[in-house]
């Protein structure tokens, strides 16, 4: 599992944000996309259908790009956004549906542009550019 997930308690156990459970899903099918050992699994495009429904809006994520400053959970959305794009990205050519696979491109496209710098407005002094 992701050590930087969001954890929250669940009963007794720990359990992670829908996001990175399908985060953590996608990771695991790659490793077994051996036939027999994936029989029964989620597909692939599934998994990343679980994580586009389960992780903010697109219009939301563009917000973050562009917005500024952002307030402390922005930034923290902004960076989780960011990483689980990055870890998702790898495989997009392992999905059949071509409209899935366009979507998950629209994504990445993102990445460059989420947590871009400065946060603030305002460096402050002592600041390196």
């Amino acid at each position: 599992m992701n050590c930087a997930a969001p954890w929250r308690p669940a009963g007794s156990r720990w359990k992670s944000a829908p996001d990175e459970a399908a985060v953590d899903l996608i990771t695991a099918l790659a490793k077994v996309r051996e036939p027999g050992i994936a029989d029964g699994l989620p597909t692939m495009d599934d998994a990343v259908e679980r994580w586009l429904a389960a992780t903010t809006a697109f219009a939301n994520a563009v917000r973050l790009c562009t917005e500024r400053p952002l307030t402390p959970d922005d930034v923290r959305l902004s960076r989780r956004l960011r990483n689980q794009i990055h870890l998702v990205q790898p495989f997009v050519p392992h999905l059949a549906s071509a409209a899935l696979a366009e979507e998950m491109r629209r994504w990445a496209g993102l990445k460059s542009s989420l947590l871009r710098l400065p946060v603030s407005g305002d460096q402050g002094e002592g600041a390196t550019p």
